[in-house]
């Protein structure tokens, strides 16, 4: 489905998830559960404007927060070579202003208290420190090694407003 197409199903129009450098194109919008309750996951293929190129993946989740305690409610991965460049600032900026679109005002995002990049983007972005916990052992993440987690909460500004500068 194009991007376009799928804001305009959710009757939002002219947004645009691209700045002078990436482009967030929407790769897979689809409902699904997670620890027993519906989340509704926007996956983008975060690309390099300039040369169309694929380099990487952001994802927003939206749904119960209580689900989302431990996964976090936006995720990135930029690919190795990528690395480096506030690509997964870029784009979580974007997906912040997609959220103020659905009227969230607020989202979790966690991250392992080893990923000082990841924790530094998130710092940057503005999100507010929550505490540290343990991952429980039922919990997906604890399954794939995720045992402790950072949790962050950033507040979503009305729609038209900007996070961060790029």
């Amino acid at each position: 489905m194009k991007v376009k197409k799928f804001f305009e199903s959710l009757k939002i129009k002219n947004l645009d998830l691209s700045n002078d450098v990436i482009e967030l194109r929407a790769h897979r919008i689809f409902n699904d559960y997670y620890n027993d309750e519906k989340i509704s996951n926007y996956v983008y293929g975060i690309y390099l404007k300039k040369e169309a190129r694929l380099i990487g993946f952001c994802d927003l989740r939206l749904g119960d927060q209580n689900a989302l305690a431990y996964l976090g409610n936006i995720g990135y991965s930029i690919f190795q070579l990528y690395r480096g460049h506030n690509y997964a600032y870029m784009a979580s900026i974007l997906l912040l202003e997609l959220a103020s679109y659905l009227e969230v005002d607020s989202l979790i995002i966690t991250v392992n208290p080893d990923n000082i990049p990841s924790i530094k983007t998130i710092e940057k972005l503005g999100a507010q420190y929550i505490k540290r916990v343990p991952v429980p052992s039922h919990e997906p993440l604890f399954q794939q090694g995720d045992y402790e987690k950072l949790i962050y909460r950033i507040a979503i500004q009305p729609k038209g407003d900007s996070y961060g500068e790029l």
